[in-house]
């Protein structure tokens, strides 16, 4: 029989397996969809603040577990082997990686300063790399980079887009990418191909590697200084003279998921600090 629980009900929260135990509760954000305001969590009976919030988009919740929403009156050896409310545990997203993504979203992909990102951005954005790499209307590789653009456009768009409204706020681009930072090597197919056309769109020279001159005349063509650009690539490349295709691989992963300032991957669209 399940306890009912009204609005005003403080509740605690009961992990009713092991997989859910491995969850850093201390950096998650707990929306409750059915039930009560969050108060407590049990972990598994000691209390634990944590920020509630009511979940406004069930498409958009990252997961579901076993933990269990239950009024706090109730005393622990009566919990076992109830179900009550369902509720979802999202990671919350550090300050740190939250300024992260804004720098990519505002210099990279919201080309127009619209405060979104839209297909219009991308039509801009193919304009412009074409003119950087002198590519014409016509030629072979203003096709390739119009037809590749465009299908990153159209991932990141059915992925992020989660109202169908098409446009990627920033709240949608936030959650995909911390979606993301859970499980790198699982990334979209839409994110690896925008990962390998940044590698190939600043390695000028075809070589298999970019070096300092090749980043900087690609991310100083977002308007990014030159010599922060420069300083960028120094600590991207640890010192290095270039960056094989294998290292930047690594490093994009690092930029979306590391929480440690000092990451060389944190360098690779061009800034040095957040």
């Amino acid at each position: 029989m399940l306890v009912p629980i009204m609005r005003d009900t403080p509740v605690l929260v009961v992990s009713q397996d092991t997989q859910s135990r491995r969850t850093p509760l201390n950096s998650c954000i707990v929306e409750v969809f059915r039930g009560a305001p969050l108060v407590n969590v049990a972990k598994p009976w000691g209390s634990l603040q944590l920020q509630y919030r009511p979940s406004t988009r069930l498409g958009d919740l990252v997961r579901r577990t076993a933990f269990h929403v239950v009024p706090s009156s109730l005393p622990p050896a009566s919990l076992q082997g109830t179900f009550f409310s369902e509720l979802t545990i999202t990671m919350s997203i550090s300050e740190f990686r939250r300024k992260k993504l804004l720098y990519v979203f505002n210099v990279f992909f919201d080309v127009n300063q619209s405060g979104t990102i839209e297909r219009k951005d991308f039509e801009i954005a193919i304009e412009k790399i074409c003119s950087l790499r002198g590519w014409k209307s016509g030629d072979a590789k203003h096709t390739e980079t119009h037809e590749i653009m465009i299908k990153i456009w159209d991932g990141l768009r059915k992925r992020a887009d989660s109202n169908k409204d098409g446009q990627v706020s920033v709240e949608e681009w936030v959650s995909m990418w911390n979606d993301y930072a859970q499980n790198p090597s699982a990334a979209l197919k839409w994110q690896q191909q925008y990962c390998h056309f940044m590698f190939q769109l600043e390695d000028a020279s075809a070589d298999g590697s970019i070096d300092c001159d090749e980043f900087t005349t690609v991310c100083s063509s977002y308007g990014i200084d030159p010599q922060e650009c420069k300083l960028a690539f120094s600590k991207m490349a640890k010192g290095k003279p270039s960056v094989s295709w294998e290292e930047f691989q690594e490093l994009w992963k690092e930029y979306f998921s590391t929480e440690d300032p000092n990451a060389a991957g944190n360098f690779i669209f061009g800034r040095t600090s957040f």
